[in-house]
């Protein structure tokens, strides 16, 4: 929970290595990845995101969450 939400540094999926190099210094990181959602203080879902698959080489929307 403590990497999961602001304050921090925005840290985007493929940023592992920045956000470990962060965390070792003592830094706070922020993952958003590629969602932007924010957890709740009991780890629930805050906000909404389009769930896509790939089909024909193109993404198509599934359904919002």
């Amino acid at each position: 929970m403590s990497v999961a939400n602001a304050p921090g540094t925005k840290i985007y999926p493929g940023q592992l290595k920045k956000a470990l190099d962060l965390l070792s210094k003592g830094k706070a990181v922020n993952y958003e990845g590629a969602t932007g959602v924010e957890f709740t203080d009991v780890g629930e879902a805050f906000g909404s995101f389009l769930e896509k698959e790939i089909k024909g080489g193109k993404f198509k929307t599934k359904k919002q969450r």
